[in-house]
């Protein structure tokens, strides 16, 4: 059975630090920023304002919900937006857990390796970000933004097809600008 090409972005399935659940946190998004969404990585920048995430960069966190400059929430920011729109996240652990989509096929002998995130759009439908992790493009034993821990147990999960999803950790934890 083929898996769904429909990626709905990072889905933190722990947002925890030690024993503790990890509150969410909230920070302004930059002026001339590119479009965020529902579970899109962001970084940090000098301002302290954030962004989305590109491949190979620290992640700073995970994205959850957005409001405008009124407080009203809106379900992605557009780009190039700033003005400020904020972003309700969660910070990024090594201990943060998600689950993402592949872009290829992934073995059980690529568990503990790691690999890069996709360049992806926002749909502006739904508001999610459409990121995968790049198993295309050759995964690692360190040096990447996520570490593969295992396949999800999602409904369909079809472990041996494209698309499968994958339970990850962050590995590459944006901790300073």
């Amino acid at each position: 059975m083929a898996n769904s090409t429909v990626s709905l972005g990072a889905n933190v399935i722990n947002p925890q630090s030690g024993s503790e659940a990890t509150p969410l946190r909230e920070a302004v998004v930059a002026s001339g920023n590119s479009a965020i969404g529902k579970n899109s990585f962001i970084i940090r920048k000098n301002d302290g304002t954030v962004d989305i995430a590109g491949a190979t960069v620290g992640i700073f966190g995970i994205a959850q919900a957005m409001t405008d400059a009124n407080g009203e929430p809106v379900s992605y920011v557009p780009a190039t937006s700033g003005g400020g729109y904020k972003v309700l996240y969660v910070p990024a652990t090594a201990e943060t857990q998600i689950i993402i989509k592949a872009n290829s096929t992934v073995a059980e002998s690529n568990f503990g390796e790691c690999a890069d995130i996709t360049a992806a759009s926002v749909s502006s439908t739904t508001g999610f970000d459409g990121v995968k992790i790049d198993t295309n493009s050759g995964m690692a034993a360190s040096s990447a933004q996520l570490q593969i821990i295992g396949f999800a147990n999602t409904i369909d999960n079809d472990t041996s097809a494209t698309g499968v999803d994958l339970i990850c950790k962050i590995y590459e934890v944006q901790a300073t600008v």
